[in-house]
């Protein structure tokens, strides 16, 4: 019976682990998708050589291509990895709690077969 407890609440553990994450995926699902919604308020707001000219709006400008390029590299490329790592977990996470559900069912099996000897 210990054993049939030790997998069950191993399974338990695996079962929260995953649900976690899956909470983690969910929230920074939509963090990416806010981020790249508000993408274009880093150029706000716009200048125009009437509005603004010269060296420091050369150097404010470059700046702000600067932002736009790195907005872009966490929006999308440092996002994706870490989702796809998240989704990576997942898959390995629901793979152990198939084999521990195997694992039950085949010690439920050598239970109910010591009871019937």
């Amino acid at each position: 019976m210990s054993r049939l407890f030790g997998l069950r609440m191993d399974q338990n553990q695996k079962e929260r682990e995953l649900a976690e994450l899956q909470a983690c995926q969910r929230e920074l699902g939509q963090l990416q998708d806010e981020m790249i919604q508000q993408r274009t308020s880093v150029k706000q707001p716009e200048l125009s050589p009437i509005t603004w000219h010269g060296e420091r709006a050369n150097t404010f400008n470059d700046v702000r291509e600067d932002m736009t390029d790195a907005y872009r590299d966490i929006s999308h490329t440092q996002m994706n990895r870490a989702l796809d790592r998240i989704e990576s977990e997942i898959s390995r996470i629901r793979y152990e709690i198939h084999s521990l559900d195997q694992q039950i069912a085949a010690e439920r099996r050598r239970m109910a077969k010591e009871e019937g000897a």
